[in-house]
């Protein structure tokens, strides 16, 4: 049997829910993220459209 095919499906239910958890772990790093680092961010984003 191939391990690679299974565990994913056995720990997730479906590949479209690996997906969904990757995005949201994306969305939850985001948020965790200070309000600083996102200003820091903000503004070399305003510089590099100038």
């Amino acid at each position: 049997m191939d391990c690679n095919r299974c565990s994913p499906r056995y720990l997730w239910g479906e590949p479209k829910m690996h997906v969904i958890f990757a995005v949201m772990v994306m969305y939850v790093t985001f948020f965790l993220i200070g309000a600083r680092m996102r200003m820091f961010i903000l503004i070399i984003i305003r510089a590099l459209h100038e």
